[in-house]
């Protein structure tokens, strides 16, 4: 998935029986060698039981199997740490503070900021190396650290952009992480993502995400990555599938399964994917494109000039 400001598209040890008591405990003493091998696992977990700093390393490691997850998982909870003392040293219950010094340790303290560099910028562990990230992979630690802090704190999308909203019922703040925490409102990023208001009502933008949801992005993201960097058709396709399991109202995950679909010369099924893709944001340009495409290859020109025209509009 890409943030606005790019061009190209994006994104099994088998369970102890009290596993959950350890891998997502926030003290890093407690941090463990063994973890689940599968993003499936975790995805089948109550909500409560899923830490996001585990499972996006885990989803990570499916690309880079060296990795190291406990080594970040251990970093994350040094930098939780280091902010709860921090937080703890002013007045409670002052979400806007809360806030500012989040924002401040990580962009001026820590000097973490935005990269349209990589497809990888969107993984954790990437993000910690480098203190670079894209919108997904930056939000991701935003939301790492905040769980771990238990403060109501969700992952929000738009079209190919990710952010974080703080939001405890009574107080409500996005922040864009790809600005430095900057606080847009709602109507801006309707504005700035050309977001239907009918993508709104359906719940596919703008609302807060369950971690499930949350993590499912990360794995679309995995899934572009399979398919543009390394040309694992068949992985990437895996990864598409099990996402829409946990997140089917989601446009960006069709278009991308439906380009898969193409290239393996599926060629109904693409187009039913770019079908369901346009009838939850009607204005997503690429699966315009990605349809117009596959009508030309089978002949129907009529029909994939008339998508063309739609992408460029």
């Amino acid at each position: 998935m890409q943030c606005w400001q790019k061009n190209k598209r994006l994104f099994s040890v088998t369970f102890l029986l009290a596993f959950s008591a350890v891998f997502f405990n926030s003290d890093s003493s407690l941090t463990q060698t063994i973890h689940p091998q599968k993003i499936e696992q975790i995805l089948n977990l109550p909500e409560e039981k899923i830490d996001i700093a585990l499972a996006s390393l885990i989803i990570a490691k499916g690309i880079e199997p060296g990795l190291d997850i406990d080594k970040y998982l251990k970093q994350i909870d040094r930098m939780a740490d280091s902010l709860r003392k921090k937080i703890n040293r002013h007045k409670q219950g002052d979400p806007r503070r809360t806030i500012r010094i989040i924002n401040n340790y990580l962009f001026e303290e820590k000097e973490f900021a935005g990269s349209e560099n990589d497809l990888l910028d969107s993984f954790l562990n990437e993000v910690i190396e480098k203190k670079r990230g894209d919108c997904l992979g930056l939000s991701i630690l935003y939301l790492s650290l905040t769980q771990k802090l238990n403060l109501p704190v969700y992952f929000v999308t738009a079209p190919k952009h990710y952010f974080i909203r703080y939001d405890d019922g009574k107080f409500r703040q996005n922040i864009e992480t790809m600005q430095r925490g900057l606080n847009l409102t709602n109507y801006y990023y309707k504005l700035a993502h050309n977001i239907p208001p009918e993508s709104i009502s359906k719940g596919v933008y703008l609302r807060n995400l369950s971690r499930k949801e949350s993590l499912v992005h990360i794995l679309n993201t995995r899934g572009v990555v399979f398919d543009k960097k390394y040309k694992k058709y068949d992985k990437a396709l895996s990864d598409f599938n099990l996402a829409l399991k946990f997140a089917p109202d989601t446009p960006e995950l069709y278009s991308n399964r439906g380009a898969i679909y193409g290239r393996k010369k599926q060629y109904d099924k693409a187009i039913s994917d770019f079908n369901k893709a346009i009838s939850l944001n009607p204005k997503f340009a690429n699966p315009y494109c990605s349809r117009g495409i596959v009508y030309s290859l089978k002949g129907e020109m009529r029909e994939a000039i008339k998508d063309f025209s739609q992408a460029i509009e």
